[in-house]
């Protein structure tokens, strides 16, 4: 199975490779065979998906012929279909040759799910009955069912769907509380029960109470409706789900019970849950039982996320937790009833999901008009803290409370007191806020905590105009050890870094609002008593990693092997940490070894959605089926290799399995044991100092303070030269040492030049060589523990003919300009103050840009002195997402008033947004109007496929393509939404400078 799966990882990359070079068309398929048998459909299943995928096709058109598959079943008024892959493919390889198609508005696997009883089977054991049954079941107490059966015993009203295993439907203490249900999987059959799971969470639900059989259900009468969504293994995939879903919201369930999930993200199930909120059908799922991330569906935003409890009153280790979940309920040690009337015992969130779901059964017996989300807020309202006070990961809002529900006054606002700053409460991500504010007056604080840097996208909506949302900070400085409350300027485009950030919701425009009162027919005398009501959703992305762009393997990023920070059992290592921040996200890192050795990485992950997948390459190649592909682990746990290697490069990539962004961020632990080579002995006089060549790196020793090592160069003509050594050793080893770089030139006895650093790593030199032999002497010294220190180094030479570049007044040198036009550009750039390097001494051509910086750098291209013309505009910049102390405030005032940029029409600047291509191309022109030529006929207009005349910014893209200041790609498209990097802005401006000249 390892093996089947390895060889699809190597096939989705090579697809990803070739995607890169050659984007297919929209209609393009890539497989042959327009139908295949079904009696010719592979049954295996695989880790986390079925053999099979789910399509949606568009309105008003069929579904597609999808060549390599065969259909299942579909859904006509869903436009959604099961279709089975030919065993000859794999599925990612029939979901990459369609996802493009026209008519397909999406693609995806058809996950596995399993049910959410405790994954040991050792807690299920059968009972003897020899007491009342009811006694044995102590779940009832807990959550104070005896004292809300006094005002309700169940409801009879409504319907409560089961989606799960079937139920045992001659079960006599539950039968008189079924009503006709359905087999997803075979629905010429009943939805009986072959595996046990669904009876028994049907009898905690609704076993019938007082008739002196078994033990009591949560509701003593109800109409429970048996849906059969998992087969008599437990398990289940997501289309029938899905469809089991809405066959209950279509035939009149008013709650759904699903004791199951799984960790993967689903569109297709994404949907399903929409379609139940928006009909007005409340879901309730358990969170499962890894001890780790809540599983799909409990952790989409509007479905009842449950957790578990014990006896004790604690949550058990095995109960998921995390921002989306919502109460506890009992989950250890639950009396129940499975098949064939037997008792049993049985733990997990399962067991837990339909003790809340028939207690929302009660609530909608005293309130049948509630809305789903009125529901859920009446149950955490009523929940009971187990933790800390209100909300927290472990808990939510605590474990529900059957009578509190039931007596407590509903309220939308659940948070009160949170009046100021000081008493903000809670906002967990991927979750959603029904509140309200109590009057005009009143004011709702609350926080988020940001644990990685990243997006945050709060959407904000209220029947009511003039309500709005306000964000702050606390801001540390010396005179004020507490910090103070600072406005923070939000954007959804913006990347927060890592703190707790505050909002309060209140009043903004009160012009706006009085006429909102008003249209509503609210007295003024009560505009300080109505309830104002509103919707707050929390998202978040991770931002992406300090080594984006490295997506494919020549994109690799450089990880200094040497930069060690840790030691374990005597071998040092490192760590890298890295971000999956998009969908399709592939990190590839480089390791540049002085010497062969050993190698060890692991990635370690603490998010239970990632699976993360590692793939070694000891070779620059695109060739995909060179690479090793490391999937030994299941979702939720690292990965892990090692293996010997020899000096040079070496490269390795890191994704999820499933290709999926996450917030949290994996870390990398790189381990590199040296076997020390030095094959450049003897050199340590000058008459026998080998030649080196340039762009060629050395390896090499300095065996204690006596060793001198000596190399030679030549020069034919004027050339710049760098000269870079670089000690592989952590810096923390280097305390008291010294090293020094001698060079001589082959007619004199003495050194030309000479350079020494102290407790560094590196040691640079760079200057312009006349033609001749040289000579460099390398040696080290220091303080006597150091004296017999071996230390091994890289060397490298770097030449360049003077004539090449203007660098007469160069003010630095840059390791990563890889071909001439842009050196020259950005050198050129540099000198004028225009662009800046790294303190790395690298340029970084393919990090894209923000808003901000653009126009930066354009104001400094036309000479501009941002500071004094900004102080000589009187008017501020009025746009939300932008303050004062902004670092490029002054750049984006003086943009606004020169109309280089306009704003968006949400009335935000987004400066810390990335610049996309089109974005570049009309700035420029606005900037540098005097450079460009207006074309004058439209048949003079470049042709680009995915630009069209009615984009909106196609005219500046086309003038700047026509003049060649921003090229288009190969293949003539110009990819306008994609985002401008460092390499293309330094061309286009020094192009668009050079013509002025």
């Amino acid at each position: 199975m390892l093996f089947l799966r390895e060889q699809r990882i190597i096939l989705c990359i090579i697809i990803v490779l070739l995607l890169v070079v050659v984007p297919l068309e929209a209609t393009d398929f890539v497989l042959s065979e327009s139908s295949i048998p079904t009696d010719e459909i592979t049954e295996e299943k695989i880790q986390d998906h079925f053999h099979e995928i789910i399509v949606k096709w568009r309105d008003g058109v069929n579904l597609p012929t999808i060549p390599g598959t065969a259909l299942i079943d579909k859904d006509m008024e869903e436009r959604i279909a099961k279709l089975a892959v030919h065993n000859h493919y794999k599925v990612q390889d029939v979901m990459y040759s369609v996802q493009n198609h026209a008519d397909i508005e999406y693609v995806q696997p058809n996950y596995r799910y399993k049910i959410h009883a405790r994954a040991s089977q050792t807690s299920v054991r059968p009972v003897q009955a020899t007491d009342p049954d009811i006694m044995k079941q102590w779940h009832l107490e807990a959550v104070s069912l005896p004292s809300a059966w006094t005002l309700s015993k169940g409801n009879s009203n409504i319907i409560i769907a089961i989606l799960d295993t079937g139920v045992d439907l001659e079960s006599p203490d539950l039968a008189a509380n079924l009503v006709p249900g359905y087999n997803v999987l075979k629905p010429e059959l009943p939805p009986k029960d072959d595996y046990g799971h669904g009876t028994q969470v049907a009898s905690i639900l609704g076993s019938i109470g007082n008739n002196q059989l078994g033990g009591a259900g949560v509701l003593w009468n109800a109409k429970i409706m048996p849906i059969k969504v998992l087969d008599r293994g437990g398990e289940g995939d997501d289309y029938s789900i899905g469809q089991g879903i809405r066959y209950a919201v279509r035939n009149g369930a008013k709650v759904i019970v699903l004791s199951l999930g799984d960790r993967l993200y689903s569109k297709h199930m994404d949907e399903a849950v929409r379609f139940a909120e928006n009909e007005g059908v409340l879901l309730v799922a358990a969170t499962g039982n890894n001890g780790s991330t809540v599983n799909y569906p409990a952790a989409f935003p509007t479905v009842l996320a449950v957790g578990a409890f014990d006896q004790n009153y604690k949550v058990p280790a095995y109960s998921n937790f995390g921002p989306e979940i919502d109460v506890v309920a009992p989950g250890q040690d639950i009396y129940t009833t499975t098949l064939r009337g037997q008792s049993v015992v049985n733990s997990g969130t399962s067991m837990s999901a339909p003790i809340v779901a028939g207690i929302a059964g009660l609530i909608y017996s005293k309130y049948p008009d509630m809305k789903p989300w009125q529901v859920r807020q009446l149950l955490r309202q009523s929940a009971v803290d187990m933790h800390e006070a209100g909300w927290d990961q472990r808990s939510g809002y605590g474990r529900v409370d059957a009578y509190r529900a039931l007596t407590m006054v509903p309220e939308i606002d659940i948070w009160e007191n949170n009046n100021t700053v000081e008493q903000s409460k809670v906002f967990p991500r991927d979750t959603k806020i029904y509140s309200a504010l109590q009057g005009v007056n009143d004011v709702d604080w609350f926080y988020i905590d940001i644990k990685h840097r990243g997006k945050v996208n709060v959407p904000f909506n209220s029947d009511f105009q003039g309500l709005g949302v306000q964000w702050f900070r606390y801001v540390m400085n010396e005179q004020n050890e507490a910090g103070i409350l600072t406005p923070v300027a939000y954007s959804p485009e913006r990347n927060f870094e890592s703190g707790r950030y505050y909002f309060r919701v209140s009043v903004v425009n009160w012009d706006r609002m009085i006429a909102s009162l008003q249209q509503k027919s609210v007295h003024p005398s009560q505009f300080d008593q109505t309830s104002i009501e509103y919707q707050l959703e929390h998202l978040f992305t991770v931002a992406e990693d300090q080594y984006e762009v490295n997506n494919t393997i020549h994109q690799a990023a450089l990880i200094d092997i040497m930069k060690i920070e840790y030691i374990e059992e005597g071998n040092p290592y490192i760590t890298v940490q890295g971000t999956l921040h998009r969908d399709g996200d592939l990190d590839w890192y480089q390791l540049d070894l002085p010497n062969p050795g050993e190698v060890i990485l692991e990635v370690v992950n603490d998010y239970g959605r990632l699976d993360p997948v590692l793939t070694i390459s000891r070779t620059l190649s695109s060739t995909a089926s060179r690479y090793t592909v490391i999937d030994d682990h299941p979702q939720g746990a690292g990965e892990y290799w090692r293996g010997n290697v020899e000096a040079g490069k070496f490269y390795f990539m890191v994704t999820d399995y499933q290709r999926a962004k996450h917030p949290i961020p994996y870390e990398i632990r790189i381990t590199y044991i040296q076997k020390y080579v030095d094959s450049w002995e003897p050199n340590n006089q000058r008459y026998v100092a080998p030649a080196i060549m340039k762009d060629h790196d050395v390896y090499a020793f300095l065996n204690g303070n006596q060793d001198r090592d000596w190399f030679a160069f030549y020069i034919e003509e004027d050339t710049y030269v760098d000269i870079d050594f670089t000690a592989l050793v952590p810096k923390h080893n280097l305390d008291g040492v010294e090293f020094a770089m001698n060079i001589f030139e082959s007619t004199k006895g003495t050194y030309t030049y000479s350079k020494s650093v102290a407790n560094m790593r590196e040691l640079l030199y760079h200057n312009i060589f006349s033609p001749g032999v040289y000579y460099i002497e390398l040696m080290k010294s220091g303080v006597e523990s150091t004296n017999n220190l071996q230390i091994p180094y890289k060397l490298r030479l770097t030449k360049k003919p003077v004539g090449e570049i203007n660098r007469a007044n160069m003010k630095v040198v840059l390791k990563d300009l890889y071909n001439p036009e842009l050196e020259k550009a950005v050198y050129e750039l540099v000198n004028r103050n225009i662009v800046q390097g790294f303190p790395d001494q690298t340029y970084r051509p393919l990090k894209p840009l923000t808003r901000g910086e653009l126009v930066t750098l354009i104001l400094r291209s036309k000479n501009i002195d941002i500071t004094k013309e900004a102080l000589a505009i009187p008017k501020r910049l009025t746009n939300q997402d932008i303050q004062s102390n902004h670092w490029a405030y002054d750049a984006m005032k003086v943009a606004m008033q020169r109309k280089i940029i306009v704003g968006y029409q949400d009335q935000t600047l987004r400066p810390d947004a990335f610049v996309t291509r089109a974005e570049l191309a009309v700035m420029l022109r606005r900037a540098h109007s005097e450079s460009y030529q207006e074309l004058k006929a439209i048949g003079n207009l470049p042709a680009m496929p995915d630009v069209a005349k009615q984009h909106w910014a196609h005219y500046d893209i086309s003038i700047n393509v026509w003049m060649g200041f921003v090229e288009s790609f190969g293949d003539d498209y110009f990819k306008p939404d994609k985002n401008a990097d460092r390499e293309q802005v330094a061309l286009a401006l020094h192009r668009i400078l050079e013509r002025k000249l």
